[in-house]
């Protein structure tokens, strides 16, 4: 078969991108059949209209309206915007594409989207509570973490081990925003009472009072108490990021041995 051939069966068309869609959106009010025409010199041959159905909401649901809105009807004042579910539901040649700037010029309702996300918890072995984290959020729509917690404790059974490791991830985490919360208590043979260390602080500050503090908790008979990591990202971090691939590496290696993790993921 030769090439000419393959293409007229369409057997050389590829899907099209968001990359396409945006060569291709250059006026302001186009049909989804001008859509579909203009991507077939992108695809090397006309997409399905099933595809072109699929891209489009994927484009709307990511922009959050901003880029473009869909209608199934001529733009009126009042018109209503189509979800990106409603999008794969209707007809393609039937839609009218229309950039925001000219939605919002002819009075187009937008829908108000609230941003999925969702907090995730789990506990255990640093290491495997944060793959318990992934896995989770693995099988979430949205893929994205803003905000991570890592809490481990001390006591007068575990010590303070966890709490030592803890922070001494801070010192290989350093490209990492994170801040850290600590209460911890010591008591003292013959002493009424104790000293407590605590407070909040971002990384770099805790580990130098932290290391003073140390040496005070090196003579106690009893340390209690809980320390608490909280990663900051913006934007958010894909859990495919080789970021949080490295932060995961550091957590396991450490081998923390008892800690309560959380992560929200939002857009």
């Amino acid at each position: 078969m030769t090439t000419t051939e393959a293409q007229a069966r369409g057997l050389l068309v590829r899907k099209p991108t968001q990359t396409d869609l945006r060569a291709v959106l250059t006026n302001d009010d186009l049909t989804g059949g001008d859509i579909r025409s203009r991507l077939e010199a992108q695809c090397g041959g006309e997409p399905t209209k099933t595809d072109v159905l699929e891209l489009l909401a994927t484009a709307v649901q990511s922009s959050d309206y901003k880029w473009f809105v869909v209608l199934d009807m001529a733009p009126a004042p009042g018109v209503r915007a189509l979800s990106p579910s409603a999008i794969k539901d209707k007809g393609l040649d039937g839609l009218r594409i229309l950039t925001r700037e000219a939605a919002d010029a002819q009075g187009i309702e937008v829908p108000t989207r609230i941003p999925n996300s969702k907090t995730f918890s789990a506990s255990g072995p640093g290491g495997a509570a944060m793959q318990s984290l992934i896995d989770q959020i693995s099988d979430f729509s949205v893929p994205t973490v803003s905000t991570m917690t890592l809490k481990v404790s001390a006591d007068e059974a575990s010590g303070t081990s966890d709490i030592d490791l803890a922070i001494a991830s801070l010192g290989m985490l350093q490209k990492q925003n994170i801040s850290v919360r600590a209460t911890i208590r010591a008591e003292y043979k013959g002493v009424a009472g104790g000293i407590q260390f605590q407070g909040t602080a971002d990384r770099q500050d805790f580990q130098s009072a932290y290391n003073h503090a140390k040496k005070a908790l090196g003579g106690a008979t009893k340390v209690a108490g809980e320390v608490t990591l909280t990663f900051t990202f913006a934007p958010a971090l894909d859990i495919t990021d080789t970021q949080f691939g490295q932060i995961h590496t550091v957590i396991k290696n450490l081998a923390l041995k008892n800690t309560t993790m959380t992560a929200e993921v939002a857009k």
